[in-house]
């Protein structure tokens, strides 16, 4: 009765180990946990909730000051406006035309004010009609005379465009990383002669979000585009993902403008109070917990090891490692009596399995020498060899080589040696031999070509796979014109070793039908001839000795010519 894989039924119930460690889940661990993870989730969730009372306290305490110091800025650019020496100093240059009074007057005014602000970098004055600019700027703030440069080089006709529509108001703007207040400095019937744009320090702005709990850094966007700060931030607010980070997004109204405010905060900083109550948590369970490490181990090595062993020797013998022993013996006498069962068990089939193998083998061997003995003719080599001397002592050279090479093919069939294999460089002697005589019973119209990896002369092959191969070439191929060429081929492929036979002759449907049923396992080889059972018995003894993907090949190649190909296995020929 043949085993069908399909046939073979899963356990229906637990292993021992599975039914072991289910009940002490179930009985005690997962009570003790449920009510431990119960209560830490409680602390937890107090703590979170603390922790975000307290970044939201500190942001709005932050937003207060970054308005108060925005209040500041804006109280400073209409210092410019609510104290008359600037529109002093305009009015009397436009009335005398003191340039040099008025620029001493405007630059020491911008000094005094703004030079020494901490929330100023610089500040830039400009009075359109006349085209002037004055300027100062705030050392201690890191601000040189680049500030103004880049103002006068980038910002300053936006700002002109913009103190056009802007009145008496105040307003913002942000052009790479640089933010300035602008507004318009008027005279007493409300007409803009000047325009101030301040440059704030964004630092200082900045400073009262830096202690926020767990600050790591932040942005300041303006309507949305990037003002100042670390714009990464803002990326990872808008999701790229950084487990490490968490953030706190505030929109602010200012100046008709809006400014949000994304700050980053390290998450370990914010959960470090809660990672501790899970710490302390986990440290309590670990303490209460000690039996349970002993009941495991003693289950572990008492039960669960050999159990373990028995499955692994199992499987070593389901994969066909016969004879397979279990060497550790368990200190359980049951456990001990199953090993030593099961030991027994296993050298019993490794030794079945030796003497059916060495049955297989034997009945390999005899198909082999029976499929031989089909192509042994039995020509007495000797009766040959008289001849050969008659054709030399009468002068037929010719006949005495064509002599000669038929006594080596008949050698090769007689197999005095009794070897089932012999090289390569043998076999092709033999169908060199054949080549000779077809080309001495041709003449010119026979063309036989080799092209041979030396490399692989002394493999071991089977006898006479090559011969057949070569006359069916010569008898199929050539046999409508005779004439044509037959060109061999020996070379390596991978783990193979492959054997061309290509002959000018190609196969019409009729053939490739007979070759399909000649190469095919059907019994039939009665019904060919001897020729056709030659190339049968080659492929055949090729397949039982190299497996099913070895054997012979024959196929039309471009519609022209016909390939026959021998496979071998590299590893297992030599």
């Amino acid at each position: 009765m043949c085993y069908d894989k399909s046939m073979k039924k899963k356990p229906e119930k637990f292993t021992l180990g599975q039914t072991i460690v289910g009940l002490l889940i179930l009985g005690w661990i997962l009570p003790v946990l449920i009510m431990t993870t119960l209560l830490a989730t409680f602390v937890d969730r107090r703590g979170a909730e603390q922790v975000d009372q307290t970044v939201f306290s500190a942001m709005d305490k932050a937003e207060e000051i970054f308005r108060l110091e925005m209040d500041a800025c804006e109280t400073a650019s209409k210092n410019a406006s609510y104290y008359s020496d600037i529109r002093d100093a305009y009015l009397e240059c436009v009335r005398t035309g003191d340039d040099r009074s008025f620029s001493a007057e405007v630059n020491g005014f911008l000094r005094s004010e703004y030079k020494y602000n901490s929330l100023i970098r610089c500040a830039v004055l400009i009075f359109p009609k006349e085209n002037d600019r004055f300027y100062t700027y705030n050392n201690s703030t890191g601000a040189g005379y680049g500030n103004v440069e880049y103002f006068l080089g980038n910002v300053e006709e936006e700002v002109r465009e913009l103190a056009e529509s802007l009145g008496t108001s105040t307003t913002l703007m942000s052009e790479n990383g640089h933010t300035y207040m602008v507004r318009n400095l008027m005279l007493p019937d409300f007409t803009p002669y000047a325009v101030l744009a301040l440059e704030l320090n964004e630092r200082m702005l900045v400073s009262g979000y830096e202690s926020v709990w767990g600050y790591t850094d932040s942005v300041f966007l303006l309507d949305g585009a990037y003002m100042t700060g670390n714009a990464a931030v803002a990326e990872g607010a808008g999701g790229k993902p950084d487990r490490g980070r968490s953030y706190v997004t505030r929109t602010l109204q200012v100046y008709n403008r809006e400014i949000t405010v994304i700050v980053s905060l390290d998450r370990s900083v914010l959960y470090e109070k809660r990672l501790a109550n899970w710490l302390i948590f986990g440290i309590l369970i670990i303490v209460m917990f000690p039996l349970m490490f002993l009941l495991f181990r003693f289950f572990d090595r008492s039960v669960l090891l050999p159990i373990g062993r028995m499955v692994h020797a199992y499987g070593e013998v389901a994969g066909k490692n016969y004879g397979y022993r279990i060497e550790e013996h368990s200190a359980s006498r049951e456990f001990y009596y199953m090993e030593q069962s099961f030991n027994e068990m296993s050298a019993q089939i490794r030794d079945q399995f030796d003497r059916i193998y060495r049955e297989e083998i034997a009945l390999r061997d005899a198909r082999i020498m029976a499929l031989q003995s089909q192509i042994n003719p039995h020509f007495l080599n000797n009766t040959f060899e008289i001849i050969n001397w008659e054709a030399r002592l009468n002068g037929n050279i010719k006949v005495s080589k064509m002599i000669e090479a038929l006594s080596t093919m008949l050698e090769a069939t007689m197999n005095r040696r009794g070897d089932p294999l012999h090289s390569l460089s043998e076999e092709l002697n033999y169908v060199d031999a054949y080549a000779y005589i077809i080309s001495e019973r041709l003449g010119d119209d026979f063309h036989y070509g080799k092209e041979v990896d030396e490399s692989l002369l002394g493999v071991h092959v089977p006898k006479l796979i090559l011969q057949p191969i070569v006359e069916n070439a010569v008898e199929h191929g050539l046999s409508r014109v005779h004439k044509g060429n037959v060109r061999l081929r020996l070379f390596a492929e991978g783990d193979y070793i492959l054997i061309e036979i290509v002959n000018d002759g190609a196969m019409n449907e009729e053939d490739e039908q007979k070759v399909r049923r000649i190469l095919s396992e059907a019994p039939e080889q009665e019904q060919e001839g001897s020729l056709s059972l030659g190339i049968r018995n080659v492929n055949r003894r090729l397949r039982l000795i190299y497996g099913p993907e070895c054997g012979l090949f024959m196929e039309n190649r471009d519609g022209c010519y016909t390939v026959s190909t021998i496979r071998l296995k590299k590893t297992a020929a030599q």
